[in-house]
């Protein structure tokens, strides 16, 4: 394969996955985000901080602490 179209398929990928997580920051409850960030980041859950899954869902610490709290 030529460079130019690894590329274009790393970068297809990249914007295919930028336009989901958007959609899902924009639709999705906070369970519902964190039922999804579970599921899609299950193997470096338990090495993350809540403040950076916070961070990264768009959701305050309590907010990702209360619901981890329910879950258990």
């Amino acid at each position: 394969m030529e460079f130019n179209v690894v590329g274009r398929l790393i970068t297809e990928q990249y914007y295919t996955r930028s336009e989901w997580r958007a959609h899902q920051l924009r639709t999705l409850s906070a369970d519902e985000l964190y039922q999804a960030f579970t599921t899609e980041y299950a193997p470096i859950l338990n090495r993350v901080s809540n403040r950076h899954i916070a961070s990264f869902l768009g959701l305050t610490p309590e907010t990702v602490s209360r619901i981890r709290a329910k879950k258990r």
